[in-house]
């Protein structure tokens, strides 16, 4: 038998009715599309947490004497999180009151400039470390004789760090005096700073490092070793305390009547570490 294709009836053409349309219209929910904007991380990790760092100032190889600013050494983490790579920077000045002005010597150990690079290595530590050094203004020979009077000769050096710091440490050295007998006396440290830290102090120093009970030392003439004497060194720590962006401290000379080699003075500061974000 054969079986010839034919092609099949084309259908009725269909055209829906109005009412038709409506009533599809009305029973059909549109889609809609809405976008939601997720940030990268968070569809794989969470929100990232930075997590705290210590940190280290090393004054030989970090510290910048021209800026007078340094950037910090991130040694480890402190916490839990993402460790960051923020830059952060301990930034160095001072301001003189008085009489006072910024000091400089040169010693068979090397040449000292107030905010400047010790040339060796200080307090009998390992480290060298940031000078502190001033003097009376050219003319001047006396401080007076009055020790509220005394401390209005001064200098100011603040540090200020590019974010908030915790549990800040640093050394304080060479805290000492020169007054001989039958002669005029140079100099009597005084040393405070602000937001009252704990201070370990060695023998040869006393006070607490407060405005009313600055360190000084124990004698009114002491003179230790700048490069290998560690009786005039205090340990001062912020452990505990809030957390702040600026430290300052406070210098003057406490000596009385004429000054010898117009009161030049110095000390230094060294062995700065912290705590602090990771992240800028």
């Amino acid at each position: 038998m054969t079986i010839t294709s034919s092609p099949p009836d084309a259908p009725d053409s269909y055209v829906p009715s109005r009412r038709t349309v409506l009533r599809a219209a009305a029973w059909t929910a549109p889609a809609v599309s809405v976008a939601v904007a997720v940030p990268a991380y968070a569809a794989t990790s969470g929100p990232v947490v930075c997590a705290d760092a210590n940190y280290e100032v090393s004054w030989a190889s970090n510290y910048n004497a021209s800026s007078r600013s340094a950037v910090a050494r991130l040694v480890s983490s402190a916490g839990a999180g993402t460790l960051g790579s923020g830059p952060l920077t301990l930034t160095v000045s001072s301001q003189f009151f008085g009489n006072m002005e910024a000091g400089s010597t040169t010693t068979t150990d090397g040449f000292y400039s107030n905010l400047s690079l010790s040339p060796r290595n200080v307090g009998g530590t390992t480290m060298r470390g940031l000078t502190i050094m001033q003097r009376a203004k050219q003319g001047v020979t006396s401080f007076g004789n009055n020790a509220n009077a005394r401390s209005n000769h001064r200098q100011e050096v603040t540090l200020v760090f590019s974010r908030p710091v915790t549990g800040l440490k640093f050394k304080l050295t060479d805290i000492d005096s020169m007054d001989p007998a039958n002669a005029n006396g140079q100099y009597q440290d005084r040393i405070w700073v602000s937001g009252g830290p704990a201070g370990v102090k060695a023998g040869g120093l006393s006070g607490s490092g407060t405005s009313g009970a600055p360190w000084r030392p124990t004698g009114s003439n002491t003179e230790y070793n700048p490069v290998s004497g560690a009786q005039g060194n205090v340990d001062v720590s912020y452990v505990g305390k809030p957390a702040s962006a600026v430290y300052k401290l406070t210098y003057w000379n406490d000596q009385s009547g004429t000054l010898a080699s117009r009161g030049l003075q110095g000390v230094f500061l060294t062995n700065l570490t912290f705590t602090a974000s990771s992240c800028a």
